[in-house]
């Protein structure tokens, strides 16, 4: 795949990662993109099919696009959801390469975004000594997205073998 394809996959795929939430909230409200984490799949699926470098452009500007446009993620949540999501895009890229694993890549990418989010929010709130963020909060935020993560696990792996099936990008 030459990078004008590349470039229109990942477009393709940002495209998605804005409209997967809003179908997600129109149909279940606001808690269903907290809980199944719609945003991430498109993220994923560029990082394992095109790329760290694609991974990560589509890690920075879907959730800032996705923001301007429709005001999600909020903004308190932003930062912290764009480095998980650049986790997730450069991780399972460079353990999908080299491994051929997927669903190894995809668990590690996981892993270390998660910890990441929970990380800069701990750190956050220490620096600022904020009183309502605590380790509790944080660990809700971990728990919160485990379906989502489940979702992952089934649809990633879903779609990328129908995509390198096809030979659609």
């Amino acid at each position: 795949m030459n990078n004008i394809q590349k470039l229109v996959s990942a477009a393709l795929l940002m495209a998605v990662g804005v409209l997967l939430p809003i179908v997600f909230h129109s149909v279940g409200g606001m808690a269903v993109g907290t809980l199944l984490l719609p945003m991430h799949l498109p993220i994923l699926i560029a990082g394992a099919l095109l790329g760290w470098e694609y991974g990560l452009l589509c890690a920075i500007i879907t959730p800032l696009v996705s923001f301007m446009t429709t005001g999600m993620p909020m903004l308190a949540k932003l930062p912290y959801m764009m480095a998980e999501l650049i986790c997730y895009g450069i991780i399972i890229a460079l353990l999908y390469k080299k491994t051929n694993k997927l669903l190894l890549s995809l668990l590690a990418a996981q892993l270390i975004g998660r910890a990441v989010y929970a990380l800069l929010l701990f750190g956050t709130a220490l620096l600022f000594n904020w009183q309502n963020v605590s380790a509790i909060t944080v660990w809700t935020a971990f728990i919160t997205g485990l379906p989502g993560i489940v979702l992952q696990w089934v649809l990633v792996p879903l779609v990328i073998s129908a995509i390198k099936r096809e030979r659609c990008l």
